[in-house]
């Protein structure tokens, strides 16, 4: 489950049932010239068109939901649902989820996934709403920029008939469903459904401190509490990120090195202190997982 409040972005993972779907991390697109000397800008991607392609979008076997000869080759081409964007090393990355059942995916995908061969790439798929063609200095040849996208599909291909090379499609284990993503538009809303998330006292404290407006809501504890995350009197938001890191590392949806994960909490708009105390944090928890593997390991 993936919840939005303003800036921030909590998520919980749902574990989709394995016989019945995988899912899969591709990189769209490589923002580099493809084959067809045509580049996307990072522009072309923007909050609109991306929201439309999650919630509308399709993945799709070589194009053929489009281009198949008859109606049933376009079904039989529908392979899944895009479920999350992001960027990553200045790549676009959708998350999906594919139908087992599809004798596509049955046959011809998973076999090569579940054995780790890199053997497939992505193609996005669409229509271009504007474009301009400039000079490239280092190819010394024209080149088509794309600024404007309407994007309705992603294609898996095998590599050689991808257009833009550098793209990949891997499994993940990344569980989710667009289905499950509630978006709250301030910390009041949330407040009131979050018992149904969260079951710890001391991170929903977190969460809620200072959000009184009123200097008389103010009693207790709170009107001794620092009310800013970097002078927090207790760490549980601190706890919260590190955990967090875990996860995304575990989905691979960052690089486990601290270039990557520094990289991801300035994404998230924290500040040098923060990070350092969140990159504290999650180096401890680290350890300890290690300490427990080490011990277990050793006891077997």
């Amino acid at each position: 489950m993936i919840v939005a409040i303003g800036n921030w972005e909590l998520t919980k993972a749902d574990k989709q049932p394995d016989y019945m779907s995988v899912n899969v991390r591709m990189v769209a697109n490589s923002m580099s010239t493809d084959k067809e000397d045509d580049e996307i800008v990072p522009q072309a991607f923007n909050e609109q068109t991306v929201k439309e392609f999650i919630e509308n979008g399709i993945i799709d076997w070589h194009h053929q939901s489009l281009l198949g000869k008859t109606q049933e080759e376009r079904a039989k081409a529908i392979l899944g649902k895009p479920y999350y964007f992001e960027w990553v090393d200045n790549k676009p990355v959708v998350y999906a989820t594919l139908t087992k059942s599809n004798p596509i995916v049955k046959d011809a995908i998973l076999p090569h996934l579940e054995a780790g061969q890199k053997v497939f790439g992505a193609s996005i798929g669409g229509s271009i709403r504007k474009a301009q063609v400039v000079w490239d200095n280092v190819r010394k040849k024209n080149k088509r920029l794309i600024m404007s996208i309407v994007w309705n599909h992603l294609a898996i291909a095998a590599l050689p008939y991808v257009i833009s090379s550098g793209t990949s499609v891997e499994i993940v284990k990344a569980y989710g469903n667009e289905d499950l993503f509630v978006k709250y538009s301030d910390l009041s809303q949330f407040k009131e459904k979050i018992s149904l998330l969260y079951s710890e006292e001391g991170i929903r404290k977190a969460i809620e401190a200072g959000t009184a407006t009123n200097i008389e809501d103010i009693l207790g504890g709170q009107a001794l509490q620092e009310q800013d995350l970097e002078g927090s009197s207790d760490d549980y938001i601190y706890d919260y990120h590190a955990h967090a890191l875990i996860t995304l590392i575990t989905k691979r949806k960052i690089e486990p090195n601290k270039q990557s994960i520094i990289r991801h909490l300035r994404s998230l708009g924290m500040t040098s202190k923060q990070i350092d105390r969140i990159w504290a944090r999650f180096k401890e928890k680290v350890d300890i997982m290690k300490h427990n593997i080490t011990n277990n390991y050793v006891e077997r």
